[in-house]
């Protein structure tokens, strides 16, 4: 696992801060991995700070005889990281969806290898009628005359829509993803309106 630490609280607790200790702090971080599903991918640190700062012991001007006391605040502050490994794993199967098939005789490696030659096919009969002999779908556009399911799929890697939410759970704003030439004219290709990725569900 790389982590990747940060920290998303202030050392400094404000006036208002809830949170008075570590177990508390602990809890409220949980909680907020666990209300957002983030659980597994993200670890967390609680980090303990303490402050000292003196004050007169009495109102008024200081002199020789002023005594002063000594106060000690402790706030806290979550350093989290992400776990990368488990990321990379799940992200591989991102956008798979069960596919039915009433052929009880396929097994999942076979199926697979069904819809991936589908896939090939659709988009290769569809290049045949729009007159695309070699579209650029490779890198430094490097041109293919018969693409393969895996490079379709990659040119979509790391396409995401994003949810701004307040800290009661309810939505602020959603990013739409953008769609770049590539990846438009695939989709156009594939009859898979564009629609579905810039538009909110």
């Amino acid at each position: 696992m790389t982590p990747t630490p940060t920290t998303t609280a202030s050392p400094e607790a404000s006036p208002g801060c809830r949170t008075k200790t570590l177990v508390a702090a602990e809890t409220t971080a949980t909680t907020a991995l666990a209300n957002t599903n983030a659980t597994r991918w993200i670890d967390f640190d609680v980090v303990e700070h303490t402050r000292e700062d003196f004050g007169q012991d009495k109102r008024g001007r200081p002199n020789t005889g002023t005594r002063y006391r000594k106060t000690i605040t402790t706030s806290f502050s979550i350093r989290w990281r992400t776990n990368e490994t488990l990321i990379a794993r799940e992200a591989a199967s991102d956008g798979c969806i069960p596919l039915i098939s009433n052929d009880t005789l396929l097994d999942d490696a076979e199926l697979a290898l069904l819809v991936q030659a589908l896939i090939e096919r659709h988009l290769r009969a569809a290049m045949a009628h729009a007159g695309l002999t070699q579209p650029s779908l490779y890198p430094e556009d490097c041109s293919c005359a018969a693409p393969t399911t895996t490079r379709i799929l990659e040119i979509f890697t790391g396409l995401a829509r994003h949810h701004l939410r307040n800290a009661d759970g309810q939505p602020v704003q959603t990013f739409q993803p953008e769609l770049n030439d590539l990846q438009t004219q695939v989709l156009e290709l594939l009859d898979i309106p564009t629609s579905l990725y810039t538009q909110t569900p």
